[in-house]
């Protein structure tokens, strides 16, 4: 298949993967982010994915993404999801966090969540950031997107599949 080259692989000693998807801008933000996090999450992967190079050793694999398409952030982050779920293989669980995030704090009942569960996301902290497209009652929060778990499987392959072809054909 057609894939990208990895910019630096190590051999897997885990099962579980904590994922930074980001662009150049935010390296330094993402390495002190997986500092704090390698404090309370020991026994996983940590992988960057980014479509700029990276040269800093930090994390444990960096994937190089293909460019950003989209003058849309949120349109690239779900097409990055999909495409670096096609590089995950040999993880069974994966949590993406975004490179502002600083666990202060264990968390890892986020791996225990994932053996009952396929997909796992927080409330936002805020309402609604933009007017809804159909009538929403304000109940339905919205969900944090910094930080998604997820295990790796068909049906959350198929979910993020789909996530992408409804933000492709009404961005």
């Amino acid at each position: 298949p057609n894939r990208i080259p990895h910019v630096m692989e190590s051999e897997s000693k885990h099962t579980n993967a904590l994922i930074y998807i980001i662009t150049q801008n935010y390296f330094h933000e993402a390495e002190r982010s997986v500092a704090a996090a390698r404090q309370f999450l020991p026994d996983c992967d940590y992988i960057l994915f980014s479509p700029e190079d990276y040269d800093g050793k930090k994390f444990d694999k960096v994937i190089k993404l293909s460019p950003q398409t989209s003058k849309y952030w949120y349109l690239n982050e779900v097409r990055y999801f999909n495409e670096g779920l096609e590089k995950l293989t040999e993880y069974d669980k994966v949590c993406f966090l975004d490179s502002d995030m600083l666990m202060i704090g264990d968390c890892s009942d986020i791996w225990r969540g994932l053996e009952h569960f396929d997909l796992m996301l927080a409330h936002a902290p805020t309402r609604q950031t933009a007017p809804p497209r159909e009538v929403v009652p304000s109940t339905f929060t919205e969900f944090c997107t910094g930080i998604v778990a997820f295990r790796n499987n068909l049906a959350v392959k198929l979910f993020f599949q789909e996530w992408l072809k409804q933000y492709e054909t009404d961005p």
